[in-house]
């Protein structure tokens, strides 16, 4: 009996997702008002809140912690000043601060997360200098600063812990048309892009006083045009989008000094205008108004490069804004101004297993060739 022998040849391909990779979460985008500004996270990831600065109007929409979609709340969209560019959390979750560009005013709201009743405190809206833009809470939640494009400074308010009332401090000169305002991982610093000039005004930063002194050496030059800035997961690394020239400046930051150095530019595509880094792992990502995609970069703490992953550039709505993370680095979300929208997308993390290779996602295709 002749006998006969089968070589059976399998292949199985896994499907990997890589670390940075983005997918949209059910029911991404979601309708916001007229020209979303920056979207925010509170600071539990339980909300997100947005500027429309063509409805003077903020949105304020519940979050989903398992799959990241977004539901509106009840109380939303809700009246604020004219022109509004920005809405941010207090660090304690309690009290929502928005910049009215229009009025020159800072609308104040109590929030409660349970209820999810938004009510005006007692004195809002705050009187500000002309055109504010970008305010945030100090991270201890006793300050609360924001940039004035039409005076070339910032204001430092003192807030109220129980009533979220803010009373004015002082002002500090910057540079010309000062537009987005960042305080670094630590606390310890302030810095503020000038972008009447193409510089970064820097500060040290008193979290007890509130003080704040100039960096030896500031203003720092930055590309034509910058637009915002972010800092890296360790804190080491200042990242500065440059619409202008069209690249991402990586700045060193002296921990000691708050000084700046400048150590790399990395092309961004076409017409780059918010970019940042994510709060929880080594990845940057910048939006490209113009062709309505955001991109994604591995970030290399050691040699301060960006290298853009592999499957980058991602759709979004029409004409992108700016991006902002979910505290735990597990969601992004862009405004889309184009489109009156805010996409939400899941972000695939690192891990000390799939640094390289990328996190299997349990689908196979299997081939299996018989000779």
């Amino acid at each position: 009996m002749k006998m006969r022998y089968f070589l059976i040849l399998c292949i199985t391909i896994s499907l990997f997702a890589a670390p940075g990779d983005l997918t949209p979460v059910p029911g991404s985008p979601f309708t916001a008002g007229d020209s979303p500004f920056v979207p925010n996270y509170s600071p539990n990831g339980q909300h997100l809140a947005v500027a429309n600065n063509g409805s003077a109007t903020i949105s304020i929409f519940r979050a989903n912690q398992s799959n990241g979609s977004l539901t509106e709340i009840g109380a939303s969209p809700i009246a604020v000043g004219s022109g509004p560019v920005f809405a941010v959390f207090s660090p304690d979750n309690k009290f929502i601060a928005v910049t009215n560009n229009g009025s020159s005013t800072i609308s104040v709201f109590r929030f409660d997360q349970i209820t999810e009743t938004v009510t005006p405190v007692t004195g809002s809206p705050f009187a500000t200098l002309p055109l504010p833009n970008v305010g945030l809470y100090s991270p201890n939640n006793n300050f609360y600063l924001v940039t004035s494009t039409g005076a070339n400074s910032f204001s430092t308010y003192s807030v109220d812990q129980s009533t979220g009332v803010l009373t004015f401090m002082s002002t500090t000169a910057t540079g010309p048309s000062p537009t987005a305002l960042f305080f670094s991982r630590n606390g310890k610093f302030i810095t503020i892009i000038n972008a009447g000039d193409n510089t970064i005004s820097a500060f040290l930063f008193d979290s007890v006083t509130g003080s704040t002194t100039p960096v030896a050496g500031s203003p720092f030059a930055t590309g034509p045009t910058p637009t915002n800035q972010s800092d890296s997961l360790d804190g080491n690394f200042l990242s500065v989008v440059n619409n202008g020239n069209e690249t991402i400046s990586i700045y060193a930051i002296d921990q000691a000094t708050g000084a700046l150095t400048l150590l790399s530019n990395t092309p961004s595509g076409i017409d780059p205008e918010g970019g940042l880094f994510s709060p929880t792992d080594n990845i940057f990502v910048v939006t490209n108004r113009a062709i309505n995609v955001i991109r994604v970069f591995a970030f290399n703490p050691t040699t301060a490069t960006l290298s853009e992953i592999i499957n980058s550039p991602f759709a979004t709505g029409l004409a992108p804004f700016v991006p902002g993370f979910s505290p735990t680095g597990s969601f992004l979300a862009v405004t889309n101004l184009g489109s009156n929208s805010v996409s939400v997308f899941s972000v695939e993390q690192s891990s000390l297993l799939n640094n390289l290779s990328g996190t299997i996602r349990d689908k196979y295709i299997g081939f299996c060739f018989a000779n």
